[in-house]
């Protein structure tokens, strides 16, 4: 019995070595579900590709979100999302994005800006089957706050 555990850790070990990171092919949009309080719920739809012989599952998850280097909130994703295996697969993936204080004041600031500098800091779980691991994620990019579409959240 022993030898059967000792196979699957192994196993398991080396499938750990073969991971492929999953590959962002297209933003496909995304929906503003409403605005409650300081939550922002949000669903977003994108197709990513998965080069892995197996199927990956995205656990809800939670990352810190920086404008010009001010806390804005916290994007929550609050349900599982599976990539298939070796193939592309459209997702459609439900956020909560809790506002920091001074953040919606803050937001109508950011509208005026030709750019600003968007960062996502945090960890995101990831997993196979029923292993899962936390996985630091931090993404820094410049973007015009017309691609946010806040003028759009700001409606509600």
């Amino acid at each position: 019995m022993k030898a059967f555990f000792g196979f699957i850790f192994l196993l398991l070990l080396s499938s750990c070595v073969s991971f492929k990171n999953p590959e962002f092919k297209s933003m496909d949009g995304y929906t503003f579900d409403g605005i409650e309080g300081n939550k922002v719920k949000f669903t977003v739809k994108a197709t990513v590709y998965n080069p892995n012989f197996y199927t990956l599952k995205v656990k809800p998850s939670k990352v810190d979100v920086y404008a010009d280097n001010q806390l804005y909130g916290t994007l929550n994703l609050t349900k599982t999302q599976k990539m298939k295996r070796k193939k592309e697969t459209k997702l459609e993936v439900p956020m909560r994005f809790d506002m920091a204080d001074g953040a919606m004041m803050g937001m109508m600031m950011l509208m005026r800006k030709d750019k600003v500098n968007l960062k996502l800091d945090g960890k995101v779980k990831g997993g196979v089957y029923f292993f899962s691991k936390k996985f630091p994620v931090t993404y820094e990019r410049a973007i015009s706050p017309k691609e946010l579409g806040l003028k759009n959240m700001m409606k509600f």
